[in-house]
């Protein structure tokens, strides 16, 4: 299983972008490695915020219409992993536990989310099960 960075996601979504071709290649290195793309919904947020905001303020400028068709296209694509109801006490035992501090705290929400979907057995958006080999071999996959 690779979660994808919110990076990955604004790459992909703006074809302009020099590292758009990279970011493509990388998910497609990925799959053809055997490893399911992810997405979990901090995200999605994080692309809204970004595909929303203006160009002059590092964002994509894109209404909220077709930010919302970038969000259904990678719904489609990529497995959703669910946030649950354990994610908020494990994320606050990995930022204690590792004294994160700042910004930092952001990505240990997405690895609280990959380890709270690979202890679940992690159900993929369709409800398939994916195997327990794939899901206990979680990595990052970022264009930063």
């Amino acid at each position: 299983m690779i979660l994808l960075d919110t990076n990955i996601l604004v790459r992909i979504a703006n074809p302009a972008d020099p590292q758009c071709q990279a970011a493509l290649d990388a998910i497609d290195t990925a799959i053809q490695r055997r490893h399911v793309p992810c997405i979990v919904p901090q995200v999605i947020y994080e692309f809204w915020v970004v595909a929303t905001r203006t160009a002059p303020s590092n964002g994509l400028g894109l209404t909220t219409d077709s930010a919302d068709e970038c969000v259904a296209k990678y719904l489609q694509k990529f497995c959703l992993l669910n946030d649950d109801a354990g994610l908020f006490a494990d994320w606050r035992a990995i930022v204690a536990q590792h004294a994160i501090l700042g910004k930092r705290a952001h990505d240990a929400r997405l690895v609280a989310a990959m380890l709270s979907a690979s202890s679940r057995g992690s159900t993929s958006r369709r409800g398939a099960a994916l195997p327990r080999s794939i899901a206990l071999k979680c990595g990052l996959l970022s264009a930063a």
